[in-house]
């Protein structure tokens, strides 16, 4: 005898009814079952997409990987170590742009930044009561500079009782270039 007649035999002893709500109970039962299932589920399935994603991004900057290298050496060619400049020579070559024109200045010490390839620095150059002529033609001199002396903020004041004499303030950043990146790179 078959381990399963006794419950066909009690199943076919029930009425309809009967049989009609031990089925609904069984499917709710699995349905509830299958809901607590995929809730316990759905953390680890959005974590499988947020890996992928990862996973795609990475993959992404590896394919680039050879075209960064490729930019980098052409960067690194067409940079002339001399020219770059440290803390204290972007603190003297500014002092030396501006001394020529505007005589009421103040230079803020150079902050530091460092990577693996480079030494970024900044300063801060104040000027006070300076015409529109004299700022601008230190911009130039800024921008004759480039890349390795570039103006990453700039802010203008007019003076209350003379508005031809302005207050500005500019933001100086320079780089240099790691020697030690340098060789590695060779």
């Amino acid at each position: 005898m078959n381990a399963m007649q006794p419950l066909i035999h009690w199943f076919q002893r029930m009425s309809l009814r009967e049989r009609l709500l031990l089925v609904a109970s069984v499917w709710v039962l699995l349905l509830v079952w299958l809901w607590l299932l995929l809730g316990k589920l759905s953390p680890e399935f959005h974590d499988f997409q947020r890996y992928g994603k990862v996973l795609d991004g990475q993959e992404r900057k590896l394919t680039q990987a050879e075209d960064a290298r490729q930019s980098y050496e052409q960067a690194i060619m067409n940079i002339d170590p001399q020219r770059t400049y440290n803390a204290s020579q972007l603190f003297g070559r500014v002092d030396e742009l501006v001394r020529d024109d505007i005589p009421d200045f103040d230079i803020n010490r150079a902050q530091t930044e460092s990577s693996e390839l480079f030494n970024f620095y900044r300063v801060r150059l104040s000027i006070d009561r300076a015409s529109l002529e004299d700022l601008i033609a230190f911009d130039e001199k800024l921008k004759a500079e480039s890349p390795y002396l570039t103006l990453t903020s700039f802010t203008l004041r007019s003076m209350p009782r003379d508005p031809r004499q302005l207050d500005a303030t500019f933001e100086i950043a320079s780089f240099e270039l790691k020697t030690e990146a340098l060789q590695s790179s060779n």
